[in-house]
């Protein structure tokens, strides 16, 4: 079985993905429907793949791993 990680959605980044979504709606409302579900996909994914991304640059200052 494989193990699962918690993955919690803060209200910032929420708000950030509906800023976002709105702003591609302007344009293409079946563009922003689009991106909005393969960002939600990609983001809980991570409870199966937690160490899939890549270390950010900025990972080496901090104490706990910092992925893209």
């Amino acid at each position: 079985m494989t193990q699962r990680y918690a993955v919690v959605i803060l209200p910032n980044a929420e708000d950030d993905l509906e800023r976002a979504y709105l702003y591609i709606k302007e344009d293409s409302p079946q563009n922003a429907l689009n991106w909005y579900f393969h960002m939600v996909e990609g983001i809980l994914s991570l409870e199966r793949m937690p160490e899939r991304c890549a270390h950010a640059p900025e990972n080496d200052f901090f104490a706990e791993e910092i992925r893209h």
